[in-house]
């Protein structure tokens, strides 16, 4: 089963959807499932660390320069899909993929979307995929916290759309599987905002761990 995701790359472009497919896809192709990746480049091809990564691990790609128009990119996408015929196509966080669902959906192929954080796009992605007229819902949308989850069913999903939660993943390397022996030190990786990362809480969390648990930095 071919199922097709979309992404954008460039210089320098590091982001949680795009780690996120470089660590799911290899899973699912060792799974059986031939995951494939569409991708808009802004950048050359040898600068997109996304294309590479995908590449490296096996994962098939096809890529193209940025389109000048949102149509153009529907046009790009569309043709993929149809020299392909996945069985599902995920547009991911790809705006111009989640207009051209509509023609894959018409076509027979499933389409999913995905909400990947709590903010003004993706809350737009629910009014006019999720929530808007049928011709431009999806088949599916996966939620990755259950805020999303209930803002995806109080906007009236499920009336064309199937809705699930389904959790971000992080592997746990086999090293960090038992206790430090000596120092333990703590790392935040992340923007610094509060919507979405609750960054004070989290400074004021690290604080009180250095202050209150012995052996902690």
């Amino acid at each position: 089963m071919i199922v097709t995701f979309c992404a954008y790359d460039g210089r320098g472009q590091v982001n949680g959807p795009n780690i996120w497919l470089r660590r799911l896809l290899p899973q699912l192709r060792a799974r059986g499932i031939d995951a494939r990746v569409l991708l808009l480049l802004t950048a050359p091809p040898t600068e997109c660390a996304t294309l590479r990564a995908l590449e490296a691990a096996g994962v098939p790609c096809r890529a193209t320069p940025w389109p000048d128009s949102t149509w153009a990119r529907v046009r790009w996408l569309l043709g993929e899909l149809r020299a392909t015929r996945p069985a599902v196509f995920v547009p991911n966080v790809m705006v111009p993929a989640y207009y051209a669902a509509r023609w894959a959906r018409a076509a027979g192929i499933a389409t999913v979307g995905v909400l990947h954080s709590d903010d003004a796009f993706h809350h737009a992605l629910v009014e006019r995929f999720v929530a808007g007229a049928p011709r431009d819902r999806l088949n599916a949308l996966v939620c990755v916290s259950r805020e999303l989850e209930t803002l995806a069913r109080a906007a009236g999903g499920e009336v064309g759309t199937q809705i699930t939660r389904i959790a971000y993943g992080v592997p746990v390397p086999n090293t960090m599987a038992s206790a430090p022996t000596s120092e333990l030190r703590l790392l935040y990786v992340g923007r610094l905002v509060e919507a979405q990362k609750r960054a004070s809480d989290v400074a004021r969390a690290l604080c009180q761990a250095a202050c209150e648990l012995p052996g902690v930095t």
